[in-house]
């Protein structure tokens, strides 16, 4: 690894490695490939920070005894950590190696797959696993002139309130979710093993183009949930995580209306550059999407992600794995004099984690088509749904 001349210090930021519970539903199989990553900065004559931005755990789709509960306590979170970690041992021992080295540091922000992180309990877990240097700054981390976060803050559909993380419910102390998540818990995640390997293939548009037939019956799915127990909860306050508003309803048209499956990159982080708070560089995760934008001396980098993702030909066959990208910062004395966005393929995946072509799912979802009649009430309510906004 080449050390910019000059430079005291380097920030290397992963995002979106997302972590499972092990098995073909975990989005990255590759712990001993990351444990070895870590390792590259073990001689490296300067401080070095691993900052993970966010979903570094997939937790929101670690299950809990064979279900998916949106009412997370603290004993739910430390279940879903033990499984991670148990599936992951190279993780731990990696982060052990690189933190029994000097000046060496780890920071966990929080993503929108590892909303646990925010208890204390799960915090000190982790740092009994892999070390007392352990630091969760919450949402955001600045380092020097360098500012981090995750993305999903600026996600209407997965933001949350830093002063009202939790609520008590039913004499528990529950993790106030965002709808965003409670949705998918509700609805997806119980459909996540006929579905697992089409969300790791893009371009994710083309997907829904050739397999109609998923939009349906994820829409379906989301439709009777929305204007079923979803709404009855909302109206009647059965439940703190159902609730209604009207940025929430808004999306939830949009989403009814378009199949769009795409998240939406905000401008805020592009404000972050052009205005007084001194950042020369930020980094965000969320998108999956790696890219470097500049602004006269300053960066926006979006890092991608590390988790498996693989990329499909234009008729849906699957033709490869994409790589894996995250960003190297280096500073001299707190500024930011070098950055760099790093790309490589990963290890072979194992074998069933991407379907050789997009079509291979439609034997799975067979049983959970719609009917010509629901489906037909279905696409006319979205139409007037499209006729009101126009």
């Amino acid at each position: 690894m080449r050390q910019p001349e000059g430079s005291d210090q380097l920030l290397a930021c992963f995002s979106d490695i997302e972590m499972g519970a092990g098995g073909l539903l975990d989005d990255f199989p590759h712990s001993d490939w990351l444990g070895g990553v870590f390792d590259r900065y073990a001689d490296l004559p300067v401080q070095v920070d691993l900052v993970f931005n966010g979903d570094t755990f997939d937790f929101l789709k670690t299950s809990v005894e064979g279900t998916w509960p949106r009412h997370v306590t603290a004993e739910v979170a430390l279940h879903k950590l033990e499984r991670v970690l148990a599936a992951h041992p190279h993780f731990v021992q990696g982060l052990q190696r690189f933190l029994a080295r000097p000046d060496r540091h780890v920071h966990f922000t929080v993503g929108n797959h590892d909303a646990e992180l925010v208890f204390p309990e799960v915090q000190q877990a982790l740092r009994e696993r892999v070390g007392a240097d352990l630091h969760f700054p919450g949402f955001s981390l600045d380092l020097g002139d360098a500012h981090f976060e995750h993305g999903a803050q600026a996600d209407d559909m997965f933001r949350m309130d830093p002063a009202s993380l939790f609520v008590d419910f039913q004499g528990d102390r529950i993790l106030r979710l965002p709808w965003g998540s409670v949705c998918l818990l509700d609805v997806v995640l119980p459909l996540q093993h006929l579905m697992f390997d089409l969300d790791r293939v893009k371009p994710r548009r083309r997907v829904f183009e050739l397999v109609p037939e998923v939009r349906d019956v994820v829409v379906q799915a989301y439709w009777r949930y929305w204007t079923g127990e979803y709404a009855r909860d909302a109206y009647a306050g059965h439940d703190p995580l159902r609730t209604a508003s009207w940025t929430m309803l808004r999306e939830v048209a949009y989403r009814m209306r378009t199949g769009d499956p795409e998240l939406m990159p905000s401008p805020q982080f592009l404000d972050l550059l052009q205005g007084d708070d001194g950042y020369r560089v930020v980094c965000v995760g969320h998108l999956h999407e790696p890219a470097l934008v500049t602004r006269a001396d300053r960066r926006l980098i979006t890092t991608g992600c590390v988790r498996n993702e693989y990329l499909m030909d234009a008729g849906g066959r699957i033709v490869g794995a994409l790589p894996k990208s995250w960003a190297h910062v280096w500073q001299r004395e707190g500024h930011t004099r070098v950055t760099e966005l790093h790309e490589e393929y990963g290890p072979p995946p194992p074998r069933g984690h991407a379907p050789g072509h997009v079509l291979d799912v439609l034997a799975r979802i067979a049983p959970l088509m719609a009917n010509k009649a629901e489906l037909a009430a279905l696409k006319r309510a979205q139409q007037a749904q499209l006729d009101r906004e126009r």
